[in-house]
């Protein structure tokens, strides 16, 4: 497996890193370790002052990378890495197809709300407009598991069956728990459950059964993704 890991140097990104180190990869599997740098051209009007940040950004740059590296150091898998100057999300997308990745690794947020003047458009432009799966990572909320949990939503559709085939070929830890789950929506989504009691007899019998039915074909429709998993 081929892995793109987008990093800004942030705590997000060494979310994304740490996820790496938790999965089972082979001498075989490659990590790319990149980092876009981006000058913002209507920030920069006095030329002294552009080549002054642009330094400082050169200088900076090679440290994120190895800040990922460190935290990469007990994964077996071949690291490489890659520094350029861009837009990050045009960057990252470009670099994915280029190298042929076959996942792209990344936090869901970069700098911190007063630091940037694009909070959350990276993760969120890159998610929408690869043409590679995108993992996007977020910080735990809750006490770290021994073992991993993951959550598969689906709904049968071919995306969800894209999503599958990508759970297919990572390689999770052997204690991974996978949940798959299809949710079965309500019918009626404009009227409130309240109110459903006093639905006649016979529109109530039709939702029972229709559910019933419904039912039954989530719950094969689980067991199908979960035995293809």
């Amino acid at each position: 497996m081929k892995i793109l890991l987008a990093t800004d140097g942030s705590e997000y990104s060494e979310i994304a890193a740490k996820i790496l180190t938790c999965l089972k990869l082979s001498a075989e599997d490659e990590i790319t370790v990149f980092h876009a740098m981006y000058f913002i051209p209507c920030l920069y009007g006095q030329e002294s002052y552009r080549d002054t940040l642009k330094s400082m950004k050169q200088e900076i740059a090679p440290k994120i990378i190895d800040s990922a590296l460190d935290i990469l150091k007990p994964v077996k898998a071949k690291i490489s890495t890659l520094l350029l100057e861009g837009t990050p999300e045009y960057s990252i997308t470009d670099v994915a197809d280029e190298c042929d990745i076959d996942l792209i690794v990344m936090g869901a947020k970069g700098k911190k709300e007063s630091d940037s003047l694009f909070i959350g458009s990276v993760a969120k432009s890159v998610t929408i407009n690869s043409s590679k799966p995108v993992l996007v990572t977020k910080p735990p909320v809750s006490k770290k598991s021994d073992n991993m949990k993951i959550l598969f939503a689906t709904d049968g559709s071919r995306h969800s069956s894209a999503t599958k085939e990508i759970l297919s070929g990572i390689p999770f830890p052997e204690r991974t728990e996978i949940t798959v789950l299809n949710i079965i929506p309500w019918e009626f989504l404009d009227i409130p459950r309240t109110f459903v009691p006093e639905l006649d007899e016979g529109v109530n019998h039709v939702i029972e059964k229709t559910g019933s039915k419904r039912l039954l074909e989530s719950k094969k429709k689980s067991l199908s993704e979960r035995r293809n998993i």
